[in-house]
């Protein structure tokens, strides 16, 4: 190929080149933008609950994301480490915050902004040399509102907030911390070049017609897709990374509800209608959403004994079939290159890769939204029957297995309206009667679960909050903290969109393929009736985000429903990369070597994303994952009797209906925390209930919090608890022997 005659092409790749080059380089330079940071709930002698983080910045943005969107009503929050300094002189450094703060630096305080107080300004001067200084920053919140910034300015400069390329946690020289933000900055630079470089090798073709809604459809081969079925694999790749870690990564509670529900079938028979979870008593029969999830795993342990790995292949499987369809989905409204960049998308996004090998039921509920779009699209263009009795079975699945699954009701009346028209969709019994009979069998789930949780009291946070138990031990109880996802008012701020914003930037599409996605979204497909279908997927799902605020803010996989039709919008700006035109007009040995270029820098720059956007060490956690609770559970489940009945107490707070140390030890009963636990509450299940142990995760945070429960405790007898950490105690009731 004459490069000369193609520049654009030689740019593209030059560009993309660099980026990966300088990505590599940030990669092996190990020093993190922003502060170690430190949050400890409580204040003075009463502390309990300590995080540890990396924030970009000292914020309010980071304190919430530190406590997930909820943080306590006091606490204390501490970040240090360096800052470079480019130019010597004398600096202005300050706080805005609500309450106290201070700013140390190279040990000297510089700010003192203490007091409880609302949010006020305090500076303070001092010299810094060119070179790497020490910072610490130090906050707390006495209650009410929260506010927290970090600003500075030289003389003759307003002040503004401290960027966060001039932090690192550690303590490096200047030579290599200098060389470690030129690298950052240039490599964002790079990015928008390669952004640039890709408009302008895919704008004039995207300017020509684009496919109408059904013709790209008859162009589908019959014959494999070679590329498609590669893209299939990588996918798999990605999703086997960890396979093996056990359900204490992130977003563990949910996990560990799942396949606790399978393996009591696995080990016992299957009351597919009357699922039960460990955590509420020998019953344990609770309102949840279809099983579908849990019936395939408790057949999978069935089959091969229960293990993490059979486990997570379940949803593996879900994940890729969820690939492949958004594959056929894209290939059938904008044709086979837009099908397989979406697909692309789908297999190397970081939040769906790490969701697709999470026990959670989100994942088949993507699965099958995206297979009720396809089918009712197929239906729209075909006539066939058998493709609407797939979309309307896949959009009801959709909606069983996740409530959200509903929202691809849009899409699917979309399809028809923009093919046939609205009154001739109206009138076709298959846009009418089928997602009206789809509708009937999820709302008859849903009130069936309903009415589990009217008779047991124990839900999943389907229509009612989560987190109690029914009235008859709540009488006992102290304050259960409920859980629920609907949006309350005051979660109605810039602040918090502005932070889903950046998840869905950093997490869910990563940097370079958010901006692709950008570009489809701004200038792809107007005039397109194929557009239109994606357009209403993505305002059904927005206005999901909108209403369900409390759920979306600590919970990431909340955000998936809207991952399909970015990826679609992502395969009509970057479809000319997998096929098409591009390499059409390149003519002999270069045509194979152009697409074996561009696959390996899309390849690199997706395992650039995925390391970039935090996913490992936020969510697969290798170094922080929970297993003391494994550990705590494997210790009581060698001291009690098999049967045994027990209370756990396991966090300070939104701990009550916690499965974790009662599905790790292989025993029933009831979870609460500090503030739900009583002494009234232990001997209603002791007397009542037959509960013969209580055990705890964390004794010094309850001797802290609860000296009552503590005190009551001490009168019966603590079972020693070899090869476990010192904190986890539990206390035989005095029915051990009977219940042997």
């Amino acid at each position: 190929m004459d490069l000369a005659r193609r520049p654009t092409v030689l740019v593209f790749v030059l560009t993309s080149l660099l980026v990966i080059a300088l990505g590599i380089a940030d990669h092996l330079a190990q020093l993190p933008e922003g502060l170690r940071g430190t949050y400890t709930a409580g204040q003075g002698s009463s502390t309990s609950e300590i995080r540890q983080t990396t924030d970009l910045q000292p914020s309010t943005a980071s304190i919430r994301a530190a406590w997930n969107g909820n943080p306590p009503e006091t606490f204390s929050a501490a970040w240090n480490g360096s800052m470079l300094i480019l130019s010597e002189g004398s600096y202005t450094l300050g706080t805005v915050s609500d309450d106290g703060s201070s700013v140390l630096v190279d040990g000297r305080r510089v700010v003192d902004n203490g007091g409880l107080h609302g949010a006020r300004l305090a500076t303070g001067r001092v010299h810094l040399t060119r070179g790497v200084h020490s910072i610490a920053v130090e906050y707390f919140q006495g209650g009410g509102s929260l506010d927290l910034d970090l600003v500075w300015s030289r003389a003759g400069e307003r002040s503004h907030t401290i960027p966060s390329w001039v932090f690192t946690p550690r303590r490096p020289s200047f030579p290599r911390l200098f060389a470690a933000v030129a690298v950052r900055r240039s490599l964002a630079a790079a990015d928008w070049l390669w952004f640039a470089a890709l408009l302008a090798l895919t704008g004039p073709m995207a300017a020509r017609r684009v496919p109408s809604l059904y013709a790209a459809a008859r162009r589908i081969a019959a014959r494999r897709d070679v590329v498609a079925f590669a893209i299939v694999l990588l996918a798999l790749a990605f999703r086997l990374y960890r396979i093996d870690a056990p359900f204490v990564d992130a977003h563990s509670w949910r996990q560990v509800i799942n396949a606790d529900i399978a393996r009591i079938w696995a080990e016992g028979p299957i009351d597919f209608f009357y699922p039960s979870v460990s955590w509420g008593g020998p019953d344990g029969r609770v309102g949840l959403e279809f099983p579908l999830l849990h019936l395939l795993m408790a057949m999978a342990w069935r089959a091969v004994g229960t293990s993490d790995v059979a486990g997570r292949l379940v949803p593996v499987a879900f994940s890729l079939a969820t690939v492949w369809l958004t594959y056929l989905l894209g290939s059938r409204l904008f044709g086979r290159p837009a099908g397989r960049a979406a697909a692309f998308l789908m297999a190397v996004s970081p939040s769906v890769v790490y969701f697709g090998r999470t026990p959670l039921s989100d994942t088949p509920m993507l699965c099958f939204s995206v297979g009720a779009v396809l089918g009712y699209a197929a239906y729209a263009g075909s006539g066939r029957r058998v493709h609407a009795v797939l979309g309307a079975a896949s959009l009801a699945l959709a909606g069983l297995v996740k409530l959200p699954g509903v929202l691809v009701l849009g899409p699917v009346l979309w399809t028809g309206i923009v093919a046939k028209g609205l009154s001739r969709t109206l009138r076709d019994p298959w846009y009418v009667a089928a997602p009206l009979a789809s509708l009937g069998a999820i709302g008859l789930w849903y009130f069936h679960a309903d009415q589990v949780y009217l008779e047991t009291g124990l839900t999943q946070a389907i229509f009612r909050p989560s987190g109690s138990y029914p009235p008859d031990i709540a009488r006992w109880a102290g304050v259960f903290t409920t859980v629920s996802h609907w949006t309350r008012p005051e979660q109605l701020t810039w602040e918090t969109l502005s932070e889903l914003m950046f998840r869905y930037w950093r997490l869910h599409l990563t940097g370079v393929f958010s901006a692709a996605t950008m570009v489809g979204i701004l200038t792809r497909g107007w005039s397109s009736r194929a557009r239109s279908v994606v357009d209403v997927w993505t305002l059904a799902s927005g206005a999901f985000v909108l209403v369900s605020l409390a759920g979306q803010i600590p919970h990431a996989f909340h955000q998936l429903p809207m991952l399909p039709p970015l990826a679609l919008y992502f395969g009509m700006a970057a479809g000319p990369l997998f096929g098409g035109e591009l390499y059409t007009s390149i003519r002999g040995a270069w045509r194979p070597a152009a697409a074996v270029g561009v696959a390996a820098v899309m390849i690199g720059v997706a395992l650039y994303g995925f390391a970039d956007s935090g996913v490992v060490p936020q969510y697969y956690r290798p170094a922080t994952m929970n297993l003391e609770v494994i550990d705590a559970g494997l210790a009581i489940d060698r001291v009690t009797p098999p049967h045994a009945l027990m209370a756990t107490i396991e966090y300070d707070r939104y701990g009550s209906n916690s499965p974790m140390v009662l599905y790790f030890a292989h025993r029933k009963g009831w979870s609460f925390d500090a503030g739900s636990i009583s002494p009234g509450v232990i001997t209603y299940l002791r007397d009542r209930r037959g509960v013969c142990y209580v055990a705890i995760a964390d004794w010094p945070t309850l001797e802290t919090l609860r000296p009552d429960v503590v005190e009551y405790l001490r009168h019966y007898r603590r079972v020693a608890l070899p090869h476990t950490h010192s904190s986890c105690q539990i206390f035989d009731l005095g029915c051990g022997a009977l219940s042997r």
